[in-house]
């Protein structure tokens, strides 16, 4: 299977179609009988040659919004997800109130019949799928039109095609759910993160007094002022501080975390890569001078909490990769 999405009837992914397209030629114009293996060795050429530009052109997704369909809470999350990759490519339904590659007219606001207009919708789709080659589509929207149901028919297969169902009704996604591959399940529910005070930090219980007091110093040189946990966004753990930690780093807070001999794994994973500063504290004077620059990096703003916005986009990233991961594993 190609790398990207392909028509079944579409001409261009065939050698035969090549072939037929010189003997075609050679019909009207005989003279080019005598031509024809250099012809159609030429034509091989630029045929792998566009190919391999394709695959290099890497457009990950195509985008297929519905925007008549949706409520203003519903655009605002989809502008907020869907802006945040920039190898992607959007097909809008209507104004989306973002830079979109394909502006289609709203079906409600077009002139044309219903039958028409999904004519229309296919051609499009399908003239993107031929001259741009995504390698995954995704339909967001209450209702998947005939136009872009019959595009999904005609893949040479639909295990990268995906529907994500904003206020759909229930009978709706089960009546058309075998059409795609993949069916987007959203259940993360944004929670509304506290503004961080950037000028204080929260230091753990559990250290000994030496280190305490160490922390407690550069702190007070850095003007930071001691807080609760649930104030600032800046924390300091040692290793006995798991649970604490974990949930520190889930509000989106930073987390200074002092250890001795090996990194708690659970906590180094991508989604707290900004977040998560594990530090060494087997040497003092090196644990000050890493202290000193994370607090400095931090009241410059250089590190920051993760905001309501980010979280939402990193859950958003993580759901479409685990969409597709399941399907082809």
């Amino acid at each position: 299977m190609k790398p990207y999405l392909v028509l079944n009837d579409d001409p261009a992914e065939s050698f035969s179609f090549l072939v037929g397209d010189c003997i075609r030629q050679a019909f009207f114009k005989p003279w080019r009988i005598l031509f024809f293996p250099l012809t159609l060795l030429k034509l091989i050429r630029l045929h792998r040659k566009k190919e391999n530009n394709i695959l290099v052109s890497n457009i990950e997704i195509l985008f297929v919004i519905d925007t008549e369909m949706l409520t203003d809470p519903d655009l605002i999350f989809v502008r907020k997800v869907i802006g945040s990759k920039s190898n992607d490519l959007i097909a809008s339904i209507g104004e989306l109130e973002l830079p979109v590659e394909y502006l289609i007219p709203s079906r409600k606001s077009n002139p044309s019949s219903k039958s028409q207009w999904n004519r229309d919708f296919e051609h499009l789709l399908q003239s993107i799928i031929i001259s741009r080659r995504p390698k995954k589509m995704v339909f967001i929207g209450k209702y998947p039109y005939a136009g872009l149901l019959s595009v999904v028919r005609r893949l040479e297969s639909n295990a990268n095609v995906a529907w994500f169902p904003m206020r759909s009704k229930s009978i709706t996604i089960e009546e058309r759910a075998s059409r795609f591959g993949n069916i987007i399940k959203w259940s993360h529910i944004a929670q509304v993160k506290s503004e961080y005070d950037s000028n204080s930090i929260h230091i753990g219980s559990k250290f000994t007094f030496e280190l305490k007091t160490l922390i407690e110093d550069k702190a007070k040189e850095k003007s930071l002022t001691i807080t609760n946990p649930l104030n600032t966004g800046l924390h300091i753990y040692s290793e006995t501080d798991i649970g604490r930690i974990q949930n520190t780093l889930d509000r989106g807070q930073i987390v200074i975390y002092l250890f001795k001999s090996q990194i708690n794994p659970s906590f180094s994973i991508s989604k707290y890569a900004t977040i998560f500063m594990p530090v060494q504290n087997d040497n003092l004077a090196l644990l000050e001078s890493s202290l000193s620059q994370i607090m400095d990096l931090y009241l410059e703003g250089k590190i920051v909490p993760i905001n309501q916005e980010q979280e939402l986009v990193e859950r958003w990233i993580e759901t479409l990769e685990t969409t597709f991961t399941q399907t082809n594993s």
